[in-house]
């Protein structure tokens, strides 16, 4: 089951059972940044407006100290959960 997550400094409201939204509206913190996140697996990806992407294995990382976006290993799983980040 794929987790996506967007966060507002204001109030939200569930969708399902695992989708987070503010409205129908993109979620906005009270400075503008839109921050969504997606978590399959051991596997969470956040993305923060005009910020750099994080990628981080919960399951080794728990504490996410250990960015692997930029790990050429994890290509294949920053293209996959990019994807379905966008899609949600």
């Amino acid at each position: 089951m794929d987790v996506v997550f967007a966060h507002s400094l204001t109030a939200t409201q569930l969708i399902g059972q695992t989708r987070l939204s503010q409205g129908g509206r993109r979620p906005k913190n009270e400075v503008g940044a839109i921050q969504r996140m997606i978590s399959r697996g051991p596997w969470k990806l956040c993305h923060y407006d005009q910020m750099r992407v994080q990628l981080f294995n919960l399951e080794e990382d728990p504490l996410e100290h250990n960015d692997r976006w930029d790990d050429p290993a994890c290509s294949d799983i920053i293209t996959d959960l990019t994807a379905r980040l966008l899609e949600g």
